[in-house]
């Protein structure tokens, strides 16, 4: 498992390595001998591809060995909205499960925040979206996405005052 590991972080690094090795990594895929760390990789390649179907049969062969894995779980959570906006419900159910085991991930409140939105439930949406926050208060896209529940809930103010602080935030940035 360890050589699929380090074929999988070179094509991440947009690298290429030997045939071999890449035939290997493959052949482990195919016969689940693949680690966590290669399917996550492979399923971000593919997901980076648009190739959403491939990317939720890595997280889906990741969840059969570790039904408790985070980051496979809120990766198909949201590419399970991705591809079939008909599996809200499904995505729902993956990314509250994430959330239950990791209550104070930043990661993991941004995303139970964007899904709940995509059910247009912005006040539930907007708690996540506070909580990831608090958490990591630099993560601008998720200023953005209660910037909009905000805005979906007439709260003008508010989302005005996010976007003063999203432009502070860009402004650092950029320094």
């Amino acid at each position: 498992p360890s050589i699929g590991q380090e074929v999988a972080i070179q094509f991440r690094s947009h690298a290429k390595p030997p045939q071999l090795l890449a035939d290997l990594m493959i052949q482990q895929l195919r016969e689940d001998n693949a680690s966590t760390y290669t399917r996550l990789i492979v399923g971000e390649r593919y997901l980076a591809r648009g190739r959403l179907k491939e990317a939720i049969q890595q997280w889906e062969a990741i969840l059969r060995k570790d039904p408790n894995s985070g980051p496979a779980l809120n990766n198909l959570a949201l590419t399970l909205i991705q591809d079939d906006a008909t599996q809200i419900d499904r995505a729902l159910e993956r990314i509250e499960r994430a959330f239950q085991l990791q209550p104070n991930n930043a990661e993991l409140c941004d995303s139970y925040g964007e899904i709940l939105m995509k059910q247009e439930r912005f006040i539930e949406a907007i708690a996540k979206l506070e909580r990831a926050i608090r958490l990591d208060p630099k993560r601008i896209a998720t200023r953005e996405k209660l910037q909009e529940c905000y805005r979906q809930k007439g709260l003008n103010d508010m989302a005005e005052e996010q976007g003063k602080v999203i432009a502070s935030l860009r402004e650092k940035e950029s320094l």
